[in-house]
């Protein structure tokens, strides 16, 4: 049986790798998500909102040790985030907010973390130094729209075994 720390880890690890399985899926669809600093940003992103719903799941856990172990994973995460870009933690708050006020009866359930995810998404890449040289580089709005359908779609949703054996099945 593996500890909480161990669950922990394994949690955090299965959401970045998610992310990374994402962002390459899709730029192999969106040309824009094809250049490297655009489909890191990607990952970076979805790791960051899917880490603030599972932050919120993670708050009615009867385990409350492995609770414990998976808060510290991801605020060791965000706070390692933070440091790339500095509004990361008002975003991770907002994405908190965003899951924990979510009511599943009414709402679809990815929607307004989708919508939070591609204005984010924009103002992150539009800042990097790397799309910003002689020649700007920028994401279409198409290509922003379907990205953040994916986070809508994968955020919310428990979508890996470890989670759902965590979480439950949602």
């Amino acid at each position: 049986m593996p500890t909480p720390e161990e669950t922990a880890f394994a949690i955090t690890q299965q959401v970045v790798m998610q992310g990374a399985q994402l962002g390459s899926a899709l730029a192999r669809e969106l040309k824009g998500l094809r250049f490297d600093p655009f489909r890191q940003h990607f990952i970076l992103e979805f790791t960051l909102a899917k880490l603030a719903v599972l932050s919120v799941k993670s708050e009615a856990l009867q385990d409350k040790s492995l609770a414990r172990a998976l808060w510290k994973e991801i605020d060791d995460l965000v706070t390692h985030r933070c440091g790339f870009e500095p509004k990361a933690r008002d975003a991770f708050s907002h994405y908190q907010e965003l899951a924990r006020n979510l009511r599943e009866d009414r709402d679809v359930p990815g929607k307004e973390l989708g919508l939070f995810f591609m204005q984010r998404f924009a103002y992150v890449t539009e800042n990097l130094s790397e799309a910003n040289g002689f020649f700007k580089r920028r994401l279409k709005q198409e290509d922003l729209v379907v990205s953040a359908s994916f986070v809508g779609e994968y955020c919310w949703p428990l979508k890996n075994e470890t989670e759902a054996e965590v979480f439950g099945r949602s």
